[in-house]
C-alpha cells in the first residue's frame, strides 16, 4: 500500500494479489472478514480468502516454495511468473529493520517495472 501511494503510477506496470489463510473456517466468515479489514486499511489491491490459517495448507496451495514457514509471506514475481525474492514476516514502521526493507523493495520492485 504504501509503495503505489508513493507511485500512483506503478499501478499500470505491476500486479498485486495479497492470499490470506484466516482462522475463519467458514468462507463467507473469512470474506467478509477481509472485505471490512480492506476497507479499514484503504488497501487498494485484492485480498483473496486461500483457506486456513494453516502453514501446511499455504505450503500446498504454493507448491513452488519449498515452505511457508511464517505469516505473511510476501512472493515477489516478475513478468515471467519467476519468483525474484520471498519475504517472511513484517518489518513494519515500528521495527528497527523497516527503512532497510523499504529501500529494497522499492529498489527490487522499480528494477521489476523497467
Amino acid at each position: 500500500r504504501d509503495y503505489l501511494k508513493a507511485h500512483p503510477d506503478a499501478a499500470r506496470d505491476i500486479s498485486i494479489v495479497a492470499f490470506s489463510f484466516e482462522r475463519h473456517k467458514d468462507p463467507a466468515q473469512a470474506n467478509a472478514h477481509l472485505l471490512e479489514y480492506k476497507r479499514k486499511m484503504g488497501i487498494p489491491f485484492d485480498i483473496v480468502y486461500a483457506g486456513n490459517a494453516s502453514k501446511a495448507d499455504a505450503s500446498k496451495i504454493f507448491p513452488a516454495l519449498d515452505t511457508i514457514i511464517a505469516f505473511p509471506t510476501m512472493v515477489v514475481l516478475d513478468k515471467h511468473n519467476e519468483v525474484r525474492r520471498v519475504h517472511t514476516g513484517f518489518d513494519g514502521p515500528a521495527t528497527s529493520r523497516y527503512e532497510a526493507f523499504r529501500k529494497d523493495f522499492d529498489e527490487l520492485i522499480e528494477s521489476l517495472r523497467r
